[in-house]
């Protein structure tokens, strides 16, 4: 085999590097698909409210699947945005800080537990807009609230973690979109919170969530706390709590 000379290679830079950035489709902050007419509609539901043209109960019901709670305090709303899997990108954080800048008299966001942001005492006038300053990068509050599938979560750094069995991104990933908007679980009797994990270290904290899968090289041993339904099994590898 003859070796290219020095001056006869391909200067193009390495694929991952700043020059030629890797493209993954499938990335945590792109997960959620975002539907344009899901604004429209809650603009159009939102003043039937304010204009008293809607019962207040089936505005909840309403706003809650978009992720928009109901405040102490009047005329105001909180909207949970959610992160699968903890992920969000500079520009996903530019939008943050943008919309709360606007429309959060506080000027502040709060970052929950479970990878979400929440934005409180926003008015519910200035939500649509609001939503669709989000959405332009990607972000979705679609079903942070209600008796629904709510965030997953997962380590962000997934796919670069040296004791990891696997990278959880593409399974967490299609479970969201699989259950996301699915019309078997927009009025389930009670939420569900789902986590995944696949170290020993389980910095998704799987133990505490209603359904969850763990993947460790140590198996953990069998539990319930709490509640049966809160119940651990385990093989040599895989943890999974339902």
């Amino acid at each position: 085999m003859e070796l290219a000379s020095p001056d006869t290679r391909t200067s193009a830079p390495r694929s991952g590097s700043l020059e030629n950035p890797l493209v993954v489709e499938n990335v945590p902050g792109h997960v959620i698909p975002i539907l344009e007419q899901e604004f429209d509609d809650f603009e159009t539901e939102s003043t039937r409210f304010l204009d008293g043209r809607l019962e207040q109960a089936e505005f909840i019901k309403f706003r809650l699947k978009q992720g928009v709670y109901g405040q102490r305090q009047p005329d105001v709303q909180m909207i949970r945005v959610k992160l699968p899997m903890g992920g969000v990108t500079p520009d996903q954080l530019d939008a943050f800080a943008s919309v709360i800048e606007q429309y959060a008299p506080l000027r502040k966001g709060h970052v929950t537990t479970r990878q979400n942001i929440q934005i409180h005492h926003v008015p519910l006038t200035d939500m649509p807009e609001l939503m669709r300053e989000l959405a332009d990068t990607g972000l979705s509050s679609r079903e942070g609230c209600g008796n629904t599938m709510r965030n997953v979560t997962g380590d962000a750094r997934a796919g670069t973690l040296d004791d990891e069995l696997f990278d959880i991104t593409p399974y967490a990933g299609a479970y969201v979109r699989y259950f996301v908007r699915h019309p078997t679980t927009q009025a389930m009797p009670r939420k569900v919170k789902t986590a995944f994990a696949a170290n020993d270290a389980d910095n998704a904290i799987t133990q505490i969530h209603d359904a969850a899968s763990r993947s460790g090289s140590v198996a953990a041993p069998r539990s319930c706390p709490g509640s049966p339904r809160r119940c651990t099994s385990s093989s040599s590898s895989t943890t999974a709590t339902i």
